[in-house]
């Protein structure tokens, strides 16, 4: 529905324009917009009188130039870092360009007239990716933040997917989406829709990597692919720090490159073959990179391929290249109703070879039975001169999370494409704390003897991290609130680098242990094998002050041996840099004099669950709590923690509020408790710290009990 929808008004915006003509930013025909990087063969540029001038390399381009080729390539890169090539026999136009960083009247124009063009789109596409447009003969062509590539034949054009978030091709009839790599679309004319999407076929995509590259022989020029434009050179804000990659025509090791003229010898498992094919299918040919980038936090998107089923899933993967540690995950947000939630981190090397990697996670959840998953990588390596692919292959097993023996064999492959670049701001020691709840139960009777953990104490869930070496280690601590005597003590968060990972503040993973962690009046137990993990959500953040996620724990119940598993979705966790209780003991002191209050507003997740029916999902869960720092007040903390299915009144007594957190609780529950603390220490309307605060809530209303966390800003 919501695909169709988009097509309606995609279709409706582009009728509207037909009928009443694109409004267009007018900037003088000399301003300089681009610069030549690249350049094989010959190509000049026309300007609007009909004056043509040879284009050689670093040569200036400016606005309505009409760029041509014959048997030449040319590379331009525009002051966002958007990259266009074109091959042979080409004829592009630049039509519009304008850009400041952060402006939403950013906008990039090209009209391709016939032969064959790539695009990656710079910084505009995260300022104004609404402005981005190629235009053709038969269609227009979107941009959101993402690569792709065509060929411009007579009225028709072909257009393929290669990587990012996606794009759309529209015209007057008609109008079609595309987000998975190596997807494409024909349309035959202006007067035909765009054809439902599909992927390309060998021979499409051999002929149009055949027209964007050059034979050796007639190669002439040079190539500058780390050459960026720079501020003086074009006037106005500098471009983005992140820098832009240059996508491999060829092979480094071909005798057609156009890049690198020096041939190397690879030894080619069949693995990585796996992986290449994959690349390919997906418009990348390139090889292995021989070197990283020193600074920053990309994110690559792609796909994972069971070798066995053959079935695809999306996945994203996050590399800090600072720490050189690496993230793989579900692309599919990590939702508890989701049925796999698998991930799995390591390192980069300084040669760019993936290592180390460590899989965990839920991978199978049925009527009969529960999986974790354990695995590594067998083979993993980032490719492309500008580090623009990676590909892994891992294998390991899905283990019965109650039997811890019964397993079941998997492996599969990946292969992403760089999505997007940014600034890494991370570096340092940073100490976190928070709040967790968990849901569990016995796992060959699930719907009784429930148990609710959760702490009333952020000093009980502690995060120590080490931001440039991309680890950390805690603990957690926590009691089970339908009062029964299970308690967890001091289970272990991460550790070293097989341990854990941190990519950035809101990405995060580890396997959780310990000894003899769960107690209860029989005694105490250690967690089973495997089954124990914490991981931030690929969600929406809660709030812009705090993180969150998932855990899982497997054990057996002391006393009774009972195979017991704390699991998604009912296992939650918020946490981030508390508010020093110095700074809000000085907010404290000075309300006393001068009132003040604020209301933080932001996200909560939870889950409900009653002595008869299996637990389910909250949804859409909103906070809305005011605190009153006055030491006196009688109602320090009110408001609503809200949810489709219902809304929990909170309250609380005098000195609920004090410099380590607040309590509170339900109104409407027979037993209930609101628990939570502030997170960040800048300034905001006058008052330094206390910017957000985080918690957790558990109440039991008739015989339904509520439980879950919350978090908000002010």
């Amino acid at each position: 529905m919501k695909q169709r929808l988009f097509n309606i008004l995609v279709m409706a915006l582009l009728t509207a324009l037909i009928l009443a003509g694109s409004p267009t930013i007018v900037f003088s025909s000399d301003k300089t917009v681009g610069k030549v990087v690249a350049l094989r063969g010959k190509a000049v540029a026309i300007k609007s009188d009909s004056n043509s001038r040879s284009l050689a390399l670093k040569s200036p381009v400016f606005l309505q130039d009409t760029i041509k080729t014959t048997q030449g390539r040319i590379q331009l890169m525009f002051k966002d870092n958007t990259l266009i090539t074109l091959g042979r026999n080409t004829e592009m136009i630049l039509k519009e360009y304008h850009w400041e960083s952060g402006d939403p009247n950013s906008g990039i124009k090209t009209k391709i007239k016939a032969g064959s063009f790539r695009v990656m789109g710079g910084a505009i596409t995260r300022d104004a990716p609404q402005n981005f447009i190629t235009e053709a003969p038969a269609a227009t062509i979107g941009i959101r933040g993402s690569m792709y590539a065509g060929f411009v034949k007579g009225e028709s054009l072909i257009v393929v997917f290669q990587g990012g978030k996606g794009i759309y091709v529209a015209n007057s009839k008609g109008s079609v989406d595309i987000d998975r790599p190596g997807y494409g679309t024909t349309v035959k004319n202006a007067a035909q829709a765009p054809e439902k999407p599909e992927k390309l076929d060998e021979t499409a995509l051999q002929e149009m990597e055949g027209e964007l590259a050059t034979n050796a022989e007639e190669t002439e020029g040079e190539t500058d692919p780390e050459d960026q434009l720079t501020a003086s050179e074009m006037g106005g804000s500098p471009a983005p720090s992140e820098s832009p990659f240059i996508p491999p025509e060829n092979p480094i090791n071909s005798p057609d490159s156009p890049i690198n003229d020096v041939k190397t010898t690879l030894i080619i498992s069949e693995d990585e073959k796996n992986i290449l094919a994959l690349l390919k299918d997906m418009g990348f040919i390139g090889d292995r990179a021989t070197a990283v980038p020193a600074t920053g936090l990309w994110t690559y998107s792609g796909i994972l391929t069971d070798n066995e089923n053959e079935t695809q899933d999306n996945m994203k993967v996050f590399v800090n290249w600072d720490n050189k540690r690496i993230l793989a995950v579900d692309d599919d947000p990590y939702h508890p109703s989701n049925t796999t939630h698998g991930f799995g981190f390591g390192q980069v090397t300084d040669t760019g070879e993936i290592v180390n990697i460590h899989v965990l996670g839920t991978d199978n959840y049925n009527d009969t039975q529960i999986e974790t998953m354990t695995g590594s990588e067998t083979f993993g390596h980032i490719y492309g001169t500008s580090q623009e692919a990676a590909g892994m292959v891992i294998e390991g097993y899905d283990i019965n999370v109650q039997d811890q023996t019964t397993q079941r064999a998997w492996s599969d492959t990946m292969a992403v494409l760089v999505d997007t670049k940014a600034a890494n701001p991370n570096s340092g020691i940073a100490t976190w704390n928070g709040f967790f709840t968990g849901v569990g139960e016995d796992m060959s009777n699930p719907d009784t003897d429930r148990v609710a953990f959760n702490n009333s104490d952020s000093s009980d869930f502690e995060i120590l991290i080490n931001k440039d070496n991309g680890i950390f280690s805690g603990t957690l601590s926590g009691g089970d609130f339908l009062g029964s005597s299970n308690q967890i003590d001091l289970l272990t968060l991460g550790g070293d680098q097989n341990k854990s990972v941190y990519i950035s503040d809101d990405m995060i993973a580890a396997v959780l242990g310990g000894t003899n962690v769960i107690s209860n009046a029989s005694g105490s137990t250690s967690l089973k094998s495997h089954g124990n993990f914490m991981v931030s959500s690929m969600e929406t953040q809660l709030s812009d002050n705090t993180n969150w996620g998932y855990w899982e724990i497997a054990y057996k119940e002391p006393g009774t041996g009972k195979d017991y598993h704390v699991h998604v979705p009912g296992a939650f966790w918020v946490a981030g840099e508390q508010t020093p209780a110095s700074v809000v003991n000085n907010i404290i002191t000075d309300a006393a004099s001068t009132p003040f209050s604020a209301t933080y507003t932001g996200d909560a997740q939870g889950v409900k669950f009653d002595a008869s029916n299996q637990m389910s999902i909250l949804t859409n869960g909103q906070t809305n709590l005011t605190i009153d720092f006055y030491s006196g007040a009688t109602l320090p903390v009110t408001g609503t923690i809200s949810f489709d299915e219902i809304s929990l009144p909170v309250t609380s007594s005098m000195g609920d509020v004090t410099s380590q957190g607040f309590e509170g609780t339900i109104t409407t529950a027979s037993s209930s408790r609101v628990s939570g603390t502030y997170f960040g220490n800048t300034i905001t309307s006058g008052v330094q710290g206390a910017q957000g605060i985080g918690g957790n809530f558990s109440a039991t209303i008739s015989t339904t009990t509520y439980q879950g966390v919350f978090a908000g800003d002010r």
